[in-house]
């Protein structure tokens, strides 16, 4: 990866975890722990002396500070912790992540008011992996279906927008016919037109990271994906604004990269952001959190030194992503004649996931082989 170019960061920092340990979290799920204001304090400030040898100036100009990178507002004293990231942040950032705890709107009463007045909400996704035993089986939490409900309800009530993303596999197939009857029942387009905006349901595939390793075989194939009703596929291609909305069977792909020469450009955030962990582990943002992503810690390591690990692709995740060829991977784990369904950049991730679990001396030690 070339040097940074940017001068502005994001820092997410894992305050108090998550209420779900769902089974296609791209991030992994580690146990729930705090990290003290205190501790967040000194990070930032570490992170705003940050200088590049031989410059007197700042490395970064702008910082953007999150008091999460799991759910969000989780934590109990999460109105201080948004006044926090106010105060640390060198401007606000605009709500276009459009997420909010789901657990919390479920159960706090004036929640979603209060985002909407203090963090901008308008629109807030809730993701779905099919209806009732389902949905909660992915969560690997009862009563997680029941709380989506609830918190688009709530949603409504306080005039923000609910966008469903429904993931699909090969278990939330079979219940995708339901949601239309859903949507119906509880009156969702015409309560959106009611606050000035449209309903919108999409589906979406697990990306092949972190948790969602061990749901491979839950992927989709070229026959699967025939029996997804034609209303819902519409309404993916024009949220996705894609022809193909569930992408192209993986043995295409492998014959285009290795007979075309196709390339698979690797998923590069528009922002960079790091998350740091309550251990004060330091990872990329969009990678998970695991020994082959660490950058550093920042109890041990400088962050020049963690800069440098990210520019310097010294750490295996990124040496993997951006310096083994192509070809190579797809030669060692392209199943040419496999029909499950990637778009190219996930296909890609498949690869150098399975690359790091084969290769790297700490993969033993990591939670969740990929599943075939």
């Amino acid at each position: 990866m070339p040097p940074l170019t940017s001068r502005t960061l994001g820092l997410a920092f894992d305050m108090a975890g998550c209420p779900n340990r769902c089974r296609h979290c791209w991030i992994t799920c580690p146990p729930n722990r705090r990290l003290d204001v205190d501790a967040l304090r000194e990070a930032v400030r570490l992170f705003r002396d940050d200088r590049a040898p031989g410059e007197r100036e700042r490395f970064f100009h702008r910082l953007h500070v999150m008091t999460w990178h799991r759910e969000p507002d989780f934590h109990p004293d999460y109105r201080s912790l948004r006044e926090l990231e106010l105060e640390l942040s060198d401007q606000p950032l605009a709500d276009d992540l459009e997420v909010l705890s789901i657990w919390r709107l479920a159960r706090e009463p004036g929640y979603a008011c209060w985002a909407r007045e203090r963090r901008g909400a308008r629109v807030c996704q809730v993701t779905l992996f099919g209806v009732g035993a389902t949905h909660d089986w992915f969560f690997r939490r009862p009563g997680a279906f029941n709380d989506a409900l609830f918190a688009t309800a709530a949603l409504l009530d306080a005039g923000i927008r609910p966008r469903w993303q429904v993931f699909l596999t090969k278990r939330s197939i079979p219940e995708l016919r339901a949601f239309k009857g859903l949507v119906a029942r509880t009156r969702l387009r015409e309560a959106c037109g009611e606050i000035g905006g449209e309903f919108v349901i999409f589906l979406n595939t697990p990306g092949p990271e972190g948790e969602a390793f061990q749901i491979e075989h839950l992927r989709p194939t070229a026959d699967d994906v025939r029996s997804v009703p034609r209303w819902l596929e519409r309404a993916t291609c024009d949220r996705l604004r894609t022809d193909t909305p569930f992408g192209e069977t993986e043995g295409a792909l492998v014959r285009r990269v290795l007979r075309d020469g196709l390339g698979i450009t690797p998923y590069e955030p528009p922002l960079l952001w790091l998350n740091v962990t309550p251990d004060l582990d330091v990872y990329p943002g969009h990678a998970e959190t695991t020994e082959w992503w660490r950058l550093g810690n920042l109890r041990n390591d400088s962050v020049r030194q963690v800069v440098q690990a990210y520019e310097r692709d010294s750490v295996p995740g990124l040496h993997a992503t951006y310096h083994l060829p192509l070809p190579a991977l797809a030669q060692r784990f392209g199943r040419r004649y496999g029909r499950r369904m990637y778009q190219p950049v996930d296909l890609r991730s498949r690869w150098v996931g399975q690359w790091l679990r084969a290769e790297h001396p700490l993969a033993q030690r990591v939670r969740g082989k990929v599943s075939t």
